[in-house]
């Protein structure tokens, strides 16, 4: 309240340093408006949470000013296109103007999800998973082991799911484990041209 008793005040005083006398107008007549101006231009300018850019703005209290007389007038909830023709801003215009309505206030994520309780909305706010960031590495390696013969999925299987050694790998299937290392760089070297493929 303080700031908007300041703002008006700011207001008379321009008024006052405005008004000319000669022109034979009333002061409170001059007064009025240039301080129910400056009001609103501190509205317009220091009301919203989040910056948005003053055409937007404008755009939106324009908007919010004459959204009940177009729709009495049309007797329908006016669309985008409808609303722009009345004051002549473009169907984008509208559709900006009325998205940048959801910065004037804003939410805290500390705040209840529902009234009376519930969740806090910052419990239920997604968040970066990197997880879903793999998801399509994990599908083209999926699909790529699977094209590769049983005998080098089973190597496969072993060393990197078991986490058995190549010795280990290679008593295993009754070879030495040189035989294992060279399958090991064959196979993992068609696995990096697949991916290098996709």
């Amino acid at each position: 309240m303080d700031d908007l008793t300041q703002v008006a005040v700011v207001g008379l005083i321009t008024a006052a340093n405005r008004f000319d006398p000669g022109l034979g107008r009333p002061f409170v007549a001059f007064a009025v408006p240039t301080i129910v101006g400056a009001l609103r231009r501190h509205f317009r300018d220091h009301g919203w949470m989040l910056h948005v850019s003053r055409g937007p703005k404008e755009h939106y209290v324009a908007i919010s000013a004459a959204f009940p007389d177009i729709c009495q007038r049309l007797q329908h909830t006016p669309t985008a296109a409808e609303i722009g023709a009345q004051l002549h801003l473009s169907s984008a215009e509208v559709r900006e103007a009325m998205q940048c309505a959801s910065a004037y206030t804003v939410h805290s994520i500390d705040a209840p999800t529902q009234p009376g309780g519930g969740y806090l909305l910052r419990e239920v706010l997604g968040h970066p998973d990197p997880a879903i960031e793999q998801m399509l590495d994990r599908q083209v390696l999926r699909q790529a082991v699977a094209s590769l013969r049983p005998r080098d999925q089973e190597i496969l299987r072993l060393r990197f799911i078991e986490h058995m050694t190549q010795r280990q790998i290679a008593d295993r299937i009754g070879v030495n484990h040189m035989q294992i290392s060279r399958r090991l760089s064959r196979i993992l070297a068609t696995l990096r041209g697949q991916f290098a493929d996709g």
